[in-house]
C-alpha cells in the first residue's frame, strides 16, 4: 500500500501538470448553403431583387420593403413630436403668466406693506385723529 501511494501521487501530478490547454488553430474555407439574412427594418416585402441560388454581396439590395406601414408610423411620429412642442409652448406660456401673477401679487403685497407702515407711523407721529396730539 506505501507504495502505491507514491505511483498515485506521481501520476496526479503528471496529470495536473501535462494538462495544458491550448488553443487549435485551423485554416481553410467555410463552405456553407445557408445564411440567415435580417433586414434593418421591419416591414412586408414589396419585391424581391434576388432569386434562390443567386450570388449575392455585401450590402447588395435583395428587396424592397412596402413604404406604406413606414410612411404611416413617420407621419404619427410627427404628429406626435407636433403635438409635443404645442405642449411645451403651451406650458412655458403657463409659466410666464405665473411668473407675471407672481410678481404682480408681491408688489401689491409690497404696496400694501408700505401703506400699512405709513400708516402707522402717521398714526405715532400725529396721535389718533381727533387727539390733536394731545395725550
Amino acid at each position: 500500500m506505501k507504495r502505491r501511494l507514491p505511483i498515485v501521487l506521481a501520476a496526479v501530478v503528471y496529470y495536473t501538470l501535462a494538462r495544458h490547454v491550448q488553443d487549435i488553430v485551423l485554416t481553410g474555407i467555410v463552405a456553407t448553403d445557408d445564411v440567415i439574412v435580417g433586414s434593418e427594418v421591419q416591414g412586408r416585402v414589396q419585391q424581391l431583387l434576388v432569386q434562390q441560388g443567386d450570388e449575392v454581396k455585401q450590402g447588395q439590395l435583395l428587396a424592397l420593403i412596402q413604404p406604406e406601414e413606414w410612411k404611416a408610423d413617420m407621419a404619427y411620429y410627427a404628429d406626435s413630436e407636433q403635438q409635443s412642442a404645442a405642449h411645451v409652448d403651451q406650458a412655458e406660456a403657463d409659466l410666464r403668466y405665473q411668473e407675471a401673477q407672481t410678481r404682480d401679487g408681491a408688489e401689491q403685497a409690497a404696496a400694501r406693506l408700505e401703506a400699512a407702515v405709513y400708516g402707522v407711523w402717521r398714526w405715532f407721529s400725529q396721535g389718533p385723529a381727533g387727539d390733536n396730539g394731545n395725550v
